[in-house]
């Protein structure tokens, strides 16, 4: 054979060989992905196509698709990289793996696993790359929808996991970097360590929507969460049950943090939280809880009835010990936590757009959840007013506010609300009774009560209160000038019905009312009280009605041989000592009106009183105001009786009132020593009484008088 043959048959030779290599690599390769894709899937798995790469050795499997124990997996394309060496000394061994847009569908019909075994951790790539991949979970014959997640992961040196180069699954939200572990295969329970990941809160929360994990009302709470970030944390997730178990060193939430805080969650609204401490900021708080619908409500409901059109925080609250759970058929959750801020800052806006601001200080409680209802323990706070004064609370409250079952000890030195200034104390010891001492100025009310509130028919009924001492001014005088509008803001929206009982009631400088009961009934946008007690020493029936910036009242005074004395000492100290007799009284007065001088200005009503065994006293040294019986005497030259007296058998004065006026329709006193018969008026404001009377004796004396008066007491 000469050089020229030697020269073209030895390269093609060469070329024989190594394509009969490469046709024996290849079906090498091809047995080889057959046994490796068997360990890995076990037998029935379905490959449409096989593709063998050289450079670097590469498998490329088209199409595959297998049972798992409780569900089935699908890819359209997956790569395989074996570690050449050790393929060539028979071991089945992959260094890398990349699968494209792989689905994985678990859970059956029934919901149950079907048989399947745990994973051989050398079986697993030293890498892995997943593109788009798909998660679907089933149950009870009804197809989920699916969870997408992409990862670039490298095995770890011992055990089933993976070190994570990074992870994002769209539908959490959640990009992070550590460690995964694959505690099964076939019931795909997933475990991830991480140093740090990122939630996007929109994803999250559909996903929870989606998986119903939390109800409609609890997702709107976290709706206008801005960030989610973890350190140090573990996600565990089992598609089979659907249970997700969360737990961090640090969890944050927009302006909040957690330390130490684990949540557990299966669909349905099961759900259970830790935490070991961690800081809630005040004015997320806020938003939360303006964002429940419910929440929002009693909020809503509870800015209103203080007087408010806004309420705003701003400060933190520490949280400590928290556990709280809810349970599928709860009305919400039930748990316990301890809070605890050094100082917030409440910024407030009223119904009428006047701003100001209250800080509370030193605050430490508890928080105990049932149901859904808050029951808040105070142990100590102090609050301060911009507007000035302070005050301080502890005890326990329940939200939305109900007197029954709480404990409280309040307390108000001078505290400015609006211009309302608030001073005294309530304690409530005990869940039936409550007792008070308060003063309520608001420059156009004042109002003093001193007295408890107790619970009826031994804590099944409603509340009575009942006042040692109840005094009401409203209005400035007509002296002064002021007319200031009410403001019984106090009582806006006030649900509360029951029965008062008042010892004494003084509204103005108006006779005491005393011996008062009463009950109260709630009306739109106020309260009405109607009630019998006495004024002075007579019967007196009594409807009262509230609104926030007016009062409406009538009173029907009845009374039968009530002591002259009595009657004229509920309106003047002095007068009493000057007058004897009884009198027989059927009165009824009506008022209303937005100010103290509205009010004034509107008392309509009309009196008839019976007079019977009247006698002037002291006539030598008559108080001034009396003195229209001396001109009475006078204009008859009548000389006083026996003991500086003057008498009368009997009287009747009828009178109406209107327009600030007491209009005298009839004015007679019959005496065996002189009669008077006349008519005239009294001004209230002035205190001026004008009468046009005929004085006339037995003896046939008869004399027109007119008298004309100031019957005010005179300043010394």
């Amino acid at each position: 054979m000469n050089r020229r043959v030697v020269f073209v048959w030895g390269p093609l030779a060469t070329l024989a060989v190594l394509a009969g290599v490469l046709g024996l690599l290849r079906v090498y390769l091809a047995e080889a992905t057959e046994l490796l894709v068997q360990e890995l899937t076990g037998a029935g798995a379905r490959v449409e196509r096989i593709d063998i790469g050289y450079l670097p050795p590469s498998v490329t499997l088209h199409n595959v698709a297998f049972d798992t124990g409780s569900g089935r997996f699908e890819a359209p394309r997956i790569d395989l990289y074996p570690d050449f060496s050790r393929l060539m000394e028979g071991e089945v061994s992959l260094d890398r793996a990349v699968l494209d847009r792989p689905l994985l569908r678990t859970g059956g019909p029934d919901g149950s696993e079907g048989p399947g075994g745990a994973m051989d951790p050398a079986l697993l790539p030293r890498s892995l790359r997943i593109r788009d991949a798909s998660l679907v979970v089933d149950r009870d014959g009804v197809p989920g929808s699916p969870v997408s997640f992409s990862a670039d992961v490298e095995k770890r040196a011992v055990g089933a996991g993976f070190v994570v180069n990074s992870m994002s699954i769209p539908e959490f939200g959640l990009t992070f970097g550590g460690t995964v572990d694959v505690d099964s295969a076939d019931s795909l329970k997933i475990g991830v360590n991480a140093r740090h990941g990122t939630f996007n809160p929109s994803r999250l929360l559909e996903f929870l929507r989606r998986f119903n994990y939390l109800d409609a009302p609890q997702l709107a709470m976290f709706g206008g969460t801005q960030k989610i970030a973890a350190e140090a944390f573990r996600l565990d997730f089992d598609a089979g049950t659907g249970a997700v178990a969360f737990a961090a060193r640090s969890l944050s939430v927009d302006a909040s943090g957690l330390a130490d805080v684990a949540v557990e969650a299966v669909p349905g609204g099961d759900w259970a939280l830790t935490c070991r401490e961690g800081t809630l900021d005040a004015a997320q708080m806020v938003a939360l809880v303006r964002a429940h619908p419910e929440g929002g409500k009693h909020f809503a409901d509870g800015v209103h009835t203080l007087g408010l059109n806004e309420l705003a925080a701003e400060g933190a609250l520490s949280l400590r010990d928290v556990r709280v759970q809810s349970r599928t058929g709860a009305t919400g959750p039930t748990g316990s936590l301890s809070l605890a801020s050094p100082s917030l800052k409440l910024s407030l806006v009223s119904s009428r757009g006047e701003k100001q601001d209250v800080v509370l200080e030193n605050f430490d409680g508890t928080v105990t959840l049932k149901d859904g209802r808050p029951l808040v323990g105070v142990n100590r706070l102090e609050l301060a007013s911009s507007a000035g004064g302070s005050g301080s609370l502890k005890g326990e409250l329940s939200f939305p506010f109900a007197l029954a079952g709480t404990r409280f000890q309040a307390e108000a030195r001078q505290l400015d609300w609006f211009g309302t200034v608030l001073d005294g104390t309530a304690d409530k010891k005990d869940s039936s009774r409550t007792t008070f001492d308060v003063i309520v100025n608001s420059g156009s009310v004042q109002l003093a009560a001193k007295g408890l509130a107790r619970r009826e028919l031994g804590g099944r009924g409603n509340w009575s209160v009942v006042f040692d001492d109840f005094r009401l001014a409203a209005g400035g005088s007509e002296a002064d000038g002021e007319d200031k509008p009410f403001d019984f803001g106090f009582i806006r929206d006030a649900s509360m019905s029951g029965t008062i009982v008042a010892r004494r009631l003084q509204y103005n400088d108006l006779p005491v009312i005393r011996d008062l009961s009463a009950k109260v009934v709630p009306a739109e946008g106020g309260l009405v009280i109607r009630g019998r007690g006495r004024v002075c020493l007579m019967r007196a029936d009594l409807e009262m009605a509230f609104a926030p910036d007016a009062l409406a009242a009538s009173v029907a005074v009845t009374g039968k041989g009530v002591p002259l004395p009595g009657v004229l000492g509920c309106f003047v100290d002095e007068l009493p000592v000057y007058l004897r007799g009884r009198l027989t009284v059927q009165a009824n007065f009506l008022m209303q009106g937005g100010s103290g001088r509205e009010l004034r200005k509107s008392l309509r009503g009309s009196v008839v009183t019976r007079l019977q065994g009247m006698q002037v006293l002291k006539l030598s040294n008559l108080d001034r105001r009396l003195g229209f019986f001396m001109e009475i005497m006078n204009a008859v030259n009548l000389e006083p009786d026996m003991g500086d007296t003057l008498s009368f058998r009997d009287g009747l004065v009828s009178a109406s009132m209107g327009n600030g006026r007491v209009e005298l329709k009839a004015v007679r006193f019959g005496g065996e020593r002189v009669s008077v018969d006349g008519k005239g008026n009294f001004d209230l404001a002035d205190k001026r009484l004008r009468l046009d009377a005929k004085v006339g004796t037995p003896f046939g004396v008869n004399k027109d008088v007119s008298i004309d008066m100031i019957l005010a007491e005179e300043k010394s």
